[in-house]
């Protein structure tokens, strides 16, 4: 994962893009991180399954 990609994946985190239900839209979301909405699609479903894991965007490391 590149550093640009464990921002947004940091920042959706922080701002509770993965929380149920969800604290930020994707709209919104990718709207303040300059970025379209397929990106951040693209990016947080990459990241989903170790953030479910570990609650980090780090993997845990």
């Amino acid at each position: 994962m590149t550093e640009r990609q464990r921002e947004v994946v940091s920042d959706a985190l922080a701002r509770g893009y993965y929380d149920w239900p969800r604290e930020i839209t994707n709209e919104r979301l990718a709207e303040e991180l300059g970025i379209s909405r397929a990106t951040l699609h693209t990016v947080s479903c990459s990241q989903l399954p170790p953030i479910a894991r570990t609650g980090s965007a780090t993997g845990g490391t």
